[in-house]
């Protein structure tokens, strides 16, 4: 069928087998006329089947068949959905789940698996392309283990409704609508299909796609298209008009002359000379800029076009616009890129994830993600990153944050960035002139004052409140003691936590939690460069060991669970203290994760009884350490001391693995 052809059929009604619409005005394609966009019922949709059989489903807004046809015969409409296709599906896919979940990464496993065995990305195009055309796209998901998928022509599809919505079941129908014939009906059940719908006008379950509201221009565009054709045909063929006779002198060729010299012009495309008459005068008729008032009204209706199908015009070949105004309008066509990109990953992940997963036996969250961002928006979002850290009143910290940004945006290996950052840099050459050397009195009066300070902050006395913040912050999470259970082969003993806590936790668990969600962990949290050369923890890590203690409580795991997830999750590197210019090593990083384990759990469990104890009104606390044959001297001088709730918060732990607690004191305790 040609274009002619084509437009004579929009403008006409239709007839065809497939067709189910009502009659067609103006060019053919309307809302059925038994459409009322006011819900007569609370909660209620109004099932449209005016030509369609009731039992086969709600009819088409308008015949799908001719989204082929336009597809197939009209340029622009090829390239639109084309330019839409590859922008959707172009960047590919991936899946995405969060690492320390193990029974989402299987869930992963088996989906790469299935989508590799069934080439999904193929169908994923051809599935996107049919919903773009006719505005919903319908995907056969097979048998119950979905083994395989393909893709159905959504002009047979039809969707059945409850009053209230719901799909009852999809049906295809290949037969004509004069004589029904329901043999040739196919069922399928709600889970056999996945729908996409594009663009989907008020409670109707079809959408309209991008090609059905630009239909009226589409036929105006042709018809003007066709019209300056033939005025140039007409002008190519350069026709001539012959004069014969002269007025003035008297001489009027006759009606038979005429006729006659007509019939000779007849031949004229194949007589090149001619011979006249002083009587006969031959001039080739002129139809200058016959054509230039289409030209106006051809840019008004392409542009048109354009807009209704939100193409940048720069994608159709049509490039003459400002630099800047083409970054506008590729912005807004990459958003509306990413609108139909969510409306897919909704639908895969409902319809066909939620269903292959269930098959396998598993409950897990697993996410659709789109491939990277065009080149041009991460080249974007690098210069601002760099310009930002060229910024002279930049903070250590926040440059290391904008360091590892770029290290990302780069795509360099971020693992390798963290190693980096722990080489200690070069020494400086001081100048010789400003080397100045010290006499053996400055020396001694130097290491006296190191020896001095030292003492200062060693000595300093347990006072309540206070005591906390005299322990060094190196010393926390980071270097082993000899109190308590942090020797021998105690430190690799399994406990429960109701053992390693040594009270009822589970009795402050909300508590807990509340401290766990809140907590901004100050003694591991890395803030500036030289914390992470120190060995603490970057903020994607600390959210990690968040969630492990939040799933540890929770769950009632062991130590020993809570330490492995942290070498699996967190992997907290060596710690390093800096001493004399130099770093040296404190803790190797395959005992934090067990250091970390018992700090944390008895950090935590303190802070939410103390919580709950100040919701219960509580004023007064005493301080229970763990008394055994390895208590260190800082915690057995601490057992039985009293402590108002304010000065209890943020005292225990008091060094790495320990074990103390806080009991609330009651009116009858006094």
């Amino acid at each position: 069928m040609g274009i002619k052809d084509l437009f004579t059929t929009i403008k006409g009604k239709f007839t065809s087998s497939t067709s189910n619409t009502s009659d067609a005005s103006d060019f053919g394609i309307e809302f059925p006329g038994t459409v009322d966009f006011t819900e007569q019922f609370k909660g209620e949709v109004r099932n449209v089947n005016k030509t369609t059989p009731e039992d086969l489903g709600e009819e088409h807004l308008f015949d799908f068949s001719m989204m082929d046809k336009l597809y197939m015969t009209f340029g622009m409409a090829t390239a639109t959905i084309d330019k839409y296709v590859d922008y959707i599906v172009g960047p590919g896919i991936y899946l995405k789940v969060a690492e320390e979940d193990k029974l989402a990464q299987k869930a992963k496993i088996i989906l790469e698996d299935w989508m590799k065995d069934i080439n999904f990305d193929t169908l994923l195009r051809q599935w996107t392309k049919e919903a773009l055309k006719k505005g919903s796209g319908f995907m056969e998901l097979g048998d119950e283990e979905i083994l395989k998928a393909k893709i159905l022509n959504a002009t047979y599809m039809y969707i059945k409704r409850d009053e209230f919505g719901e799909v009852q079941e999809y049906n295809q129908y290949v037969g004509g609508f004069k004589r029904f014939d329901k043999k040739q009906v196919t069922h399928f059940k709600p889970n056999e299909v996945a729908h996409i719908a594009f663009n989907i006008v008020g409670d109707y379950p079809y959408g309209i796609g991008i090609l059905y509201p630009t239909l009226k221009t589409t036929e105006s565009l042709v018809f003007n298209e066709a019209q300056l054709s033939m005025l140039l045909k007409r002008k190519a063929n350069s026709p001539i008009h012959a004069k014969l006779g002269d007025k003035e002198k008297g001489i009027i060729p006759t009606a038979a002359a005429l006729s006659a010299f007509g019939k000779k012009m007849e031949w004229l495309n194949n007589k090149h000379e001619w011979a006249t008459g002083p009587n006969v005068d031959m001039k080739v008729l002129e139809f200058v800029g016959v054509g230039d008032k289409f030209n106006s009204i051809l840019d008004y209706q392409q542009n048109m076009y354009f807009y209704t199908t939100q193409i940048p015009e720069v994608l159709m070949g049509k490039g003459n616009i400002p630099e800047g105004l083409a970054k506008v309008q590729m912005k807004a066509f990459m958003m509306r890129i990413q609108s139909f990109q969510e409306e897919i990953e909704k639908v895969v992940e409902q319809q066909i994830f939620k269903r292959i997963l269930n098959v396998q036996g598993i409950d897990a969250h697993v996410e659709l993600e789109w491939g990277l961002p065009d080149e041009e928006a991460s080249n974007e979002k690098l210069d601002r990153v760099s310009n930002l850290m060229k910024t002279p009143t930049t903070t250590k910290a926040f440059y290391t944050l904008l360091e590892a940004e770029a290290v990302k945006l780069l795509g360099l290996d971020e693992d390798k960035y963290e190693q980096l950052l722990l080489i200690e840099p070069e020494p400086v050459e001081e100048p010789v002139e400003d080397k100045k050397e010290l006499t053996d009195k400055e020396k001694q009066k130097i290491a006296d004052e190191k020896e001095r300070d030292k003492e200062e902050t060693t000595s300093l006395p347990l006072i309540p409140g206070e005591q906390r913040q005299a322990i060094d912050d190196e010393h926390i999470h980071t270097e082993l003691c000899t109190c308590d259970i942090c020797n021998e082969g105690d430190m690799f003993k399994e406990y429960s936590l109701q053992e390693w806590l040594g009270f009822n936790y589970q009795t402050y668990i909300e508590d807990i939690q509340d401290v766990i969600a809140s907590d901004q962990f100050k003694l591991l949290k890395a803030t500036t460069q030289q914390d992470i050369k120190l060995g603490k923890l970057k903020q994607v890590k600390i959210e990690k060991l968040r969630n492990i203690m939040h799933v540890g409580f929770t769950e009632g795991k062991s130590v020993k669970w809570i330490e492995n997830e942290i070498k699996r999750s967190v992997k907290p590197p060596n710690t390093y203290k800096e001493k004399d210019g130099k770093f040296i090593k404190t803790t190797d990083k395959s005992l934090r994760p067990n250091m970390i384990a018992r700090t944390e759990t008895t950090r935590f469990a303190s802070q939410g009884a103390l919580k709950n104890y100040a919701s219960k009104g509580v004023k007064n606390v005493r301080w229970v350490s763990s008394l055994g044959e390895r208590t260190c001297q800082e915690c057995s001088a601490m057992n039985g001391e009293i402590f108002t709730i304010n000065e209890a918060n943020n005292q225990i732990p008091l060094h790495v693995a320990c074990r103390c607690t806080f009991a609330p004191i009651t009116e009858l305790d006094l």
